[in-house]
């Protein structure tokens, strides 16, 4: 501080007081400058602002500051007082000196790695202001500057520049793991099968009882048919049988005299039939009747001869 008070008392401008929140300003716009590899003004409205950029050099923080404040102080030659008024040739100068400064800040960045160094100077209020040159930058008291041993500035511990974030590594995909196979399980014992019950035997069934064979029944005995073949050897002659017995019927029926029926029982004999037909016996069975239903006594007949 009392290196940049002995140029700024050379100009009749008050000491400058050093300001927390003005360094942290400082400090943060240098560091973005470095990280982000710019240099430019922040264009802050509340400060005024000095900027210095050093690459190849060594690292020694006093030595770098002394050099940036006497690079801006140094710009002094290219003022002129006659016409007070901003110039860019001049500008660092004129805000170093800039009488209505009260207080200051100083932000200090460092790249080891590159040997690059950022410093940025902020003060308040700023200066460079159109229209107040003349009474903020007055010429120097004397010509002759005297050798001042500088006295250490106290700054802040440098803030190493923030790196871009450098992008996570995607991790390879991890196999899933392999589940160690399962033992099959073991099958609780069967419970022992329960027999089912035998069905009832079904006793066979008996045969039916074979009756006793019943006796042949015997057949009540037929009477004996008259063969047939008797009347049918002539047909003729059965014609004339069959006329003969209707006489003989009639001759009964109406108790004509027993001549009469004797007569047609003779004729019926006379005819000429099978031999075996003698046993007939006509004209025994006829007159038997004929006996039985006449009236013994007058020969009258007593009834129907067949019913």
């Amino acid at each position: 501080m009392n290196y940049i008070n002995h140029y700024r008392s050379l100009h009749n401008s008050p000491n400058l007081v050093w300001d927390n929140t003005i360094a942290t300003f400082s400090q943060q716009w240098s560091n973005y400058l470095l990280t982000n590899k710019l240099f430019q003004h922040s264009g802050s409205i509340l400060y005024g602002e000095n900027l210095a950029y050093f690459n190849g050099y060594e690292i020694d923080a006093l030595k770098l500051l002394k050099l940036a404040i006497d690079m801006w102080y140094n710009e002094n030659t290219l003022y002129d007082f006659t016409k007070p008024g901003f110039s860019e040739a001049s500008g660092h100068f004129t805000c170093l000196v800039w009488k209505s400064s009260t207080n200051i800040g100083i932000g200090y960045s460092v790249d080891t790695t590159t040997n690059t160094v950022i410093i940025s100077m902020n003060t308040l209020p700023p200066g460079n202001v159109d229209g107040s040159f003349e009474q903020n930058v007055l010429p120097p008291i004397t010509i002759v500057q005297p050798i001042i041993t500088p006295t250490p500035i106290i700054l802040p511990p440098p803030i190493e520049p923030i790196p871009a974030p450098v992008p996570a590594p995607v991790p390879a995909p991890v196999p899933a793991p392999v589940p160690a196979p399962v033992p099959a399980p073991v099958p609780a014992p069967l419970p022992a099968p329960v027999p089912a019950p035998l069905p009832t035997p079904v006793p066979a069934p008996l045969p039916a009882p074979v009756p006793a064979p019943l006796p042949a029944p015997v057949p009540t005995p037929l009477p004996a048919p008259v063969p047939t073949h008797y009347i049918s050897h002539n047909k003729h002659q059965i014609t004339i049988i069959i006329g003969e017995l209707y006489t003989l019927l009639s001759d009964v029926t109406y108790n004509r005299p027993k001549y009469y029926i004797i007569n047609s029982d003779f004729q019926i004999n006379e005819l000429e039939v099978p031999k075996d037909a003698k046993n007939l016996n006509i004209e025994k069975e006829v007159l038997s009747f004929y006996e039985e239903d006449i009236n013994p006594e007058n020969g009258e007949f007593l009834g129907e001869f067949f019913r």
